[in-house]
């Protein structure tokens, strides 16, 4: 253990090429050099971080059961104030924060912009239900007696997070969890692993006791350990259907039905964008690409399977392809150095996924897909070819529902354009999908939005827009894109369980004669 780490908060990290990367446990810094972590855009070793192992997930859990029992005996306002506070500290520090999410995740800035006041904002979203009824429960007056349900924290939470969105879902997860009274272990992505450091020094700066939010990094071996330990209480994931499913398994109890553990899940989808012949076109397309670009294409709402009706088919692609001609083409810019402002997309995470996203463009050739743009490696100005991996997105039009590219998660910048006449053919075909995250609809009519709204199976559903999901609305989703909500009332729900209180005000010596007068003078 070091005591001369820097923190991570206060680092200069517009100037910085090396971060220190540690688990944070018990508000020390633990320093082991065990995984290289790599900078996106450069392919230049960002930090190196420990693979954490039993005895780390050992004394992770003990410290945040005994800071939970201390968090939880604090009054609603003092843990309002404290990730207020906390909150407050993220924005002193906005600047620091956003330039290492950048160089962790390879987003470009104008994002990263984005992802931290969206944190920020969660942060004190959840600071403002934390001594409301929203946390605190119920009264119920029942004449002369009266009960109350109560609110109680599950204890300790586990929460595993992703490389796309490494602070968002570091405080989407830590909002609800911390405002209830729960202590939090938080793995980030081992691709992403400084921000969420940033946001435990800003808790323990604010005031947040000890051990009640560590952060223990590591790859898969570390999260199956948090899944199984014993005395953690709730899972909450954020990644692919194959690890959820394994996660599942991972922590089913004993019994045949009662799981060991509290569980909510968000794995990904394969969401419709469905376009109407009375869209404004120009806004149609602009949402299109909000649907399918953001962060290089890895965001697990997309809309890739964008639906055009048949009769603005040819002129949606026109005008698509016109508009990304212009982004993209006629601005070198464009695709880059994440760091910069002119920079619309930035890096590939790895050079492993930047070959799979290949992979399906190629697929998407053989079966036939006609590629109208894109699909291919970039070169930025001023970054040579070894300089991480940056790929023009790929839009195919022709496409039609058996293909692969419009059936998997490609969790990159692939368009699928299929055409379509009716509303009630496409509704079928949009919801002909294992995944049930996200959907879409661009029209003018209110009345066609709310039908389809109403008939799309999925958890979250935009209009005229796409990928806007504030922190004060629930976003989950069904069928293979998992369960439980994160963001929203809905989501304390998931962190905490219900105490039912009955008061006998009236019976004191004998409470059992108000059911059971029978039993009067046989109980002592």
């Amino acid at each position: 253990m070091s005591k001369t780490l820097t923190s991570l908060i206060h680092v200069n990290a517009k100037k910085a090429l090396y971060f220190d990367a540690y688990n944070y446990i018990n508000d020390q810094k633990i320093l082991r050099n065990d995984i290289p972590v790599y900078n996106p855009a450069t392919h230049e070793i960002l930090c190196h971080i420990p693979d954490s192992k039993e005895d780390d997930i050992k004394l992770a859990v003990e410290s945040a059961i005994k800071g939970q029992k201390f968090w939880f005996s604090k009054s609603c306002d003092e843990r309002r104030d404290i990730m207020y506070k906390t909150g407050d500290i993220l924005q002193t520090n906005y600047d620091n924060i956003v330039y290492a999410e950048v160089k962790d995740s390879g987003k470009p800035i104008w994002e990263a912009k984005m992802d931290v006041t969206a944190s920020i904002d969660c942060i004190k979203y959840f600071a403002g239900l934390a001594n409301t009824n929203a946390i605190t429960g119920q009264y119920i007056n029942m004449g002369e007696n009266y009960a109350f349900v109560r609110r109680e924290p599950i204890g300790v939470v586990a929460a595993i997070g992703v490389w796309n969105f490494p602070l968002l879902t570091a405080t989407w997860k830590s909002g609800p969890a911390l405002a209830s009274g729960n202590a939090l272990i938080f793995k980030p992505s081992p691709l992403t692993p400084l921000t969420s450091l940033m946001l435990a020094e800003a808790f323990t700066e604010a005031g947040l006791p000890t051990g009640c939010f560590n952060v223990v990094q590591g790859g898969a071996q570390t999260g199956s350990l948090l899944c199984k330990h014993p005395s953690i209480g709730k899972i909450s994931f954020t990644g692919s259907a194959t690890t959820g499913s394994a996660i599942v398994k991972n922590i089913s109890g004993d019994g045949l039905f009662v799981p060991a553990k509290r569980l909510t899940l968000e794995l990904g989808g394969k969401s419709p964008l469905i376009v109407f012949g009375d869209a404004p076109l120009e806004m149609a397309v602009k949402t299109a690409m909000m649907a399918n670009f953001l962060t290089q294409g890895a965001t697990c709402s997309n809309g890739t399977r964008v639906f055009v009706h048949d009769s603005v088919y040819n002129r949606f692609i026109e005008l698509l392809v016109a508009k990304m001609n212009q982004n993209f083409i006629s601005n070198p810019q464009g695709i880059g150095d994440p760091t910069l402002d002119t920079t619309l997309i930035g890096a590939t995470i790895t050079s492993e996924h930047a070959k799979k996203v290949m992979s399906y463009i190629e697929k998407g050739k053989e079966e036939g897909a006609k590629l109208v743009f894109g699909g291919y490696r970039v070169h930025p100005p001023g970054l040579t070819s070894k300089n991480g991996h940056f790929l023009m997105p790929a839009i195919f039009s022709e496409c039609t529902d058996d293909m692969t590219i419009c059936k998997e998660e490609i969790f990159g910048s692939v368009m699928c354009l299929l055409k379509f006449k009716e509303e009630g053919e496409v509704i079928e075909r949009a919801n002909n999908t294992y995944f049930g995250l996200s959907g879409g609809i661009c029209t003018k009519d209110i009345s066609l939005a709310h039908r389809v709204s109403s008939a799309i199976q999925c958890g979250t559903f935009n209009v005229n827009t796409f990928n806007m999901y504030p922190v004060q609305i629930p976003f989950g989703g069904i069928k293979g894109s998992g369960y439980g909500h994160e963001c929203g009332l809905q989501s304390i729900e998931h962190y905490t369980q219900w105490k039912s209180v009955y008061v006998d005000a009236t019976s004191a010596d004998n409470p059992s004669s108000m059911f059971c007068p029978y039993f009067d003078g046989l109980i002592p």
